[in-house]
């Protein structure tokens, strides 16, 4: 992301989405966005595309959008013996572009404001293991700063399992997450005005990045 010195007039945006329909919808409402807000735009796109359905719908978009610039991003070939992470989306990306680029670097959480909030402190409750594999996190889990518990009936089985790529993931990438300049969230504050003010206020974790509510993102 980067600005002139004459204001956010000129502001341009790269957007780099993750693989799956459920990540990349919202960032396209986004970049949808930003266009009617007269922002320029550029959309990287990793190559090959995991699957047909995000292809169209990256090629109806552009199609619709012709004002963006599209950025093809071709993945180099994995050596599994040189990486150091299990994702195997993740693997392609161990240089932080925007860091050596001295760019200000936001991540777009497509979930909630409360989903986050379980996110960002995921490590601390995640210490605790069974000789299972599963977390001792016992019927529910309490997050600082929220009322409400969130029920261990409402998480998938595979965030429960220590062994399993998805909490893994989720735990690796939550202790990166300090390295951001903030945090888009697909919520506004009229839905989720608690989570959203006890994230910034640092109730749930301390120094974690200003969170951002830019949603919701509709058709």
């Amino acid at each position: 992301m980067s600005s002139s010195d004459g204001g956010h007039s000129h502001l341009h945006v790269a957007l780099l989405p993750s693989s799956g329909m459920g990540h990349l919808l919202p960032f396209l409402r986004l970049a949808a966005s930003l266009i009617r807000q007269q922002r320029q735009v550029t959309l990287i796109t990793t190559h090959p595309i995991v699957s047909i359905a995000e292809s169209q719908l990256i090629s109806r978009f552009l199609f619709a959008f012709p004002q963006v610039t599209e950025q093809k991003f071709t993945l180099l070939p994995l050596d599994p013996l040189t990486v150091n992470s299990n994702d195997p989306f993740a693997l392609q990306w161990e240089t932080i572009l925007t860091t050596k680029l001295c760019l200000p670097n936001y991540i777009l959480f497509t979930s909630s404001a409360r989903m986050f909030s379980l996110f960002a402190y995921f490590p601390s409750i995640a210490a605790s293991v069974y000789d299972d594999g599963s977390f001792q996190f016992g019927d529910e889990i309490r997050i600082p700063g929220l009322d409400s518990p969130i029920p261990m009936s409402s998480l998938p089985a595979a965030l429960l399992d220590s062994s399993s790529l998805l909490a893994r993931n989720f735990s690796d990438n939550s202790q990166s997450i300090r390295n951001v300049n903030g945090v888009l969230i697909n919520s506004f504050e009229g839905l989720e005005k608690q989570s959203l003010g006890m994230l910034n206020g640092g109730e749930v974790m301390k120094e974690l990045p200003p969170l951002f509510p830019v949603g919701p993102f509709c058709h």
